[in-house]
């Protein structure tokens, strides 16, 4: 089974945010990805891959630069971005990718 299999059992929309201990934009996006947690109430769920710990998964996704979020929905990658944005940007973006209202 592959790891997108894997995440798409996920009954709900799922924001995967590629990361790196090392990754300055990185720990500046953490805050940020914490906001949406807190405020999808259980509406999307959040896994935080460290790209360093976890080289299947990036491998899988074709992940060559981080942060890097990708959101899975009804078992397909619909919606991706790599860098930061604003936090009012990421916060439309992920409504509109997942459907939901943060």
């Amino acid at each position: 089974m592959s790891y997108l299999e894997d995440f798409s059992r996920e009954e709900k929309p799922v924001l995967l945010q590629f990361y790196a201990d090392w990754c300055m934009p990185c720990k500046a996006l953490s805050p940020m990805i914490d906001m949406i947690e807190d405020r999808a109430k259980g509406q999307i769920i959040v896994h935080r891959i460290n790209i360093d710990t976890s080289p299947e998964i990036v491998a899988e996704f074709e992940i060559s630069s981080v942060p890097t979020m990708v959101m899975l929905k009804d078992g397909a990658e619909v919606w991706g971005f790599t860098g930061l944005m604003s936090p009012v940007e990421l916060k439309r973006e992920i409504e509109y990718a997942a459907s939901v209202k943060l």
